[in-house]
């Protein structure tokens, strides 16, 4: 599953480190925070499908996009009312003219 990817985007992996078929010390850890730094279709480790993959900053190697979920930002109504509240404030206006 694709889920949209982009570079930038953070991906938290979702398998352990020993479920890699490729063993490696780059392999990511369950739980491990990764920022993308490329997206790109090949064909997956089984040789069966074409399949997305992942590269990520401080890799050298990519992974299947399906053993990450996306870290999506929540909105939250709260970060509106803050955000309209801050807009509404008109900076002050001075007493006097500051002296040189």
């Amino acid at each position: 599953m694709n889920e949209d990817w982009r570079a930038g985007d953070l991906a938290v992996c979702e398998i352990s480190r020993i479920q890699w078929s490729r063993e490696s010390p780059q392999n990511p850890d369950k739980g491990d925070l990764l920022r993308v730094s490329r997206v790109y279709e090949d064909i997956s480790w089984d040789g069966k499908v074409t399949a997305y993959f992942l590269d990520f900053v401080g890799k050298t190697m990519g992974w299947e996009c399906r053993a990450f979920r996306k870290v999506r930002p929540e909105a939250k109504a709260a970060d509106a009312e803050f955000t309209a509240t801050i807009r509404s404030v008109r900076p002050r206006k001075r007493e006097t003219e500051p002296t040189a």
